[in-house]
């Protein structure tokens, strides 16, 4: 039996339905080196929170059940890690169901693993409204290209093998920030003035995460054979234009604070093609959103401050191998 204590936090949104699936999955692991945080953020409603209260209160010697202002997902988790007693934060979701070994798996899984700073289970669509769980995959972790654009590895196929590699592992670039799990070693050394997860980000928080966390050197793993069931709640229907705003000014500040001149022409060629076509597609289309190029000149001094202090302890060429998805694991 592992030692490593693992510390989960959870931000609920409008989330009674899934509590009785979700937390109660989490409530019920088999380890017990274990701590739940658990931050209601819905300002005035807490609707969580008052859920809790109210239908399950013997959960509250459980889990440590906060209420406060609304720090969207970057502060709340922030928040969350700077109260972290473990050894290991998982950034968790409401709209996950977990196995019952799920944070035994992922302390043993460390344990034995000391090369790897960073981790991810399988994601797997789960059919909430029927109850039901699926063969199509919600994501195999995040990978940045080489034009920087970012996507959720293989998601929407069908899982058709046991496992994707002999050893239960996969090296990957980063993990989705719907579900991952850090050393506090590797919190330690992305964090910038206290934020771990840059507080300017709405969207694509986890995709600069992911590229801080290559550049510090911290090796990151898909563990393959430890299935989570994710419903995606905030993804579903038609993007509203805030976010929209928010993917494009994500994009933007990811790029600009890791971006580096030491790439070779053509994928610095790439970049400034990808980024020019995305803004100009997004403001003809909906010229509105010629105010988020305004908002990111306006936020430019704190995106220059991040870029300046941002470790970065591989070079540039190293970074582009990894950006062309070729990992190198170990140190």
């Amino acid at each position: 039996m592992p030692n490593l204590k693992i510390t989960i936090g959870v931000i609920p949104y409008i989330a009674a339905k899934y509590l009785p699936y979700s937390l109660k999955s989490l409530i019920e692991q088999d380890y017990e080196n274990i701590e739940i945080l658990l931050l209601d953020q819905e300002e005035g409603k807490w609707t969580s929170a008052k859920w809790i209260r109210e239908n399950q209160p013997e959960w509250l010697d459980k889990v440590n059940l906060m209420e406060g202002p609304n720090l969207w997902h970057s502060g709340g988790m922030n928040k969350l890690m700077s109260m972290m007693t473990g050894d290991i934060f998982v950034v968790a979701s409401q709209d996950m169901l977990y196995p019952k070994d799920f944070a035994r798996r992922i302390a043993d899984f460390f344990e034995k693993h000391p090369e790897f700073e960073f981790a991810s289970p399988r994601l797997m669509r789960w059919d909430f409204a029927n109850l039901k769980t699926t063969d199509q995959i919600d994501s195999l972790g995040l990978q940045v290209t080489r034009h920087h654009g970012a996507y959720e590895v293989r998601q929407g196929q069908i899982w058709q093998d046991n496992k994707i590699s002999s050893q239960h592992y996969t090296p990957i670039f980063g993990g989705s920030g719907a579900l991952l799990a850090l050393r506090k070693s590797a919190i330690e050394v992305v964090k910038v003035d206290g934020q771990v997860f840059d507080e300017m980000l709405h969207y694509k928080n986890d995709v600069d995460l992911a590229y801080r966390l290559q550049w510090a050197d911290c090796a990151g793993a898909l563990i393959d054979d430890l299935v989570v069931y994710h419903d995606r709640f905030a993804s579903r229907g038609k993007k509203p234009f805030w976010v929209q705003q928010q993917s494009v000014f994500g994009d933007l500040v990811f790029i600009w604070k890791n971006f580096s001149w030491g790439y070779s022409w053509l994928t610095k060629l790439k970049v400034i093609f990808y980024v020019s076509a995305k803004v100009c597609f997004f403001t003809l289309t909906n010229f509105k959103l010629f105010t988020t190029v305004l908002n990111f000149k306006k936020k430019l001094p704190k995106v220059r401050k991040w870029r300046t202090a941002i470790k970065r302890k591989i070079t540039a060429k190293q970074m582009e191998q990894r950006l062309r998805g070729i990992l190198i694991v170990g140190k």
